[in-house]
This record gives structure tokens, C-alpha cells and sequence, in this order.
């Protein structure tokens, strides 16, 4: 469908976008609950944080008269762009082997 703007199959994309090293702060927290048969569960939560911008930016339209797509992140559209990352995790801890004693 390329009168929608969409790109078909046969186009060869050239070019690149550039873009910055990414530095981030990480954080996690959660807790552990032990369940019977050497298995624990699992429920935290996470975070990563950009510390900077990773795009450099430029004078470039979205999309240029003649045809060619720069993209939003390569475009006058986007002058910050950070990496960040929010969510949740669960699961289950299973211990193989024997018991392990512990000495009092």
C-alpha cells in the first residue's frame, strides 16, 4: 500500500539513524517465599532509567519532499529520548540437589 505511505516488500532501506551510548540507573526489589518441595516464589519489581539523551538532533523533516523517510528519531520531531523500563516479575526458584544443612 505505498499511496499510504506504507513501504512494500521490494524497497531496500539504506541509511542509519545516530544515536548515543545509553547510560542507565537499575533498581529491583522483591521478595522470596518459600513454598514445600524446593521451591520458592518470586514477586518484585523493577526499574531502568535513562541517565541521558541518546539522540542527536538534527534539521531533518519526518518526511521529505522527495520521497525519503527519515523516521521520527532522525527527524526536527525528536530533540530527547531517553531509555526507560517499568514492570513487574514472578516466578519460581527450584533447588536441585539435596538439602543443604545449615551448621548452628
Amino acid at each position: 500500500m505505498p499511496r499510504h505511505g506504507f513501504n512494500d516488500i521490494t524497497d531496500h532501506l539504506i541509511g542509519d539513524i545516530p544515536i548515543k551510548t545509553s547510560y542507565s540507573v537499575f533498581a529491583e526489589c522483591g521478595v522470596l517465599y518459600g513454598l514445600p518441595h524446593n521451591l520458592d516464589f518470586y514477586a518484585g519489581g523493577y526499574l531502568n532509567y535513562g541517565l541521558n539523551n541518546v539522540v542527536n538532533s538534527n534539521g531533518n523533516l519526518v518526511y521529505q519532499q522527495d520521497g525519503i523517510y527519515n523516521g521520527i528519531l532522525n527527524s526536527n520531531q525528536t530533540d530527547k529520548a531517553r531509555t526507560i523500563a517499568i514492570g513487574i516479575k514472578i516466578g519460581l526458584l527450584w533447588h536441585f540437589g539435596r538439602n543443604a544443612t545449615v551448621a548452628k
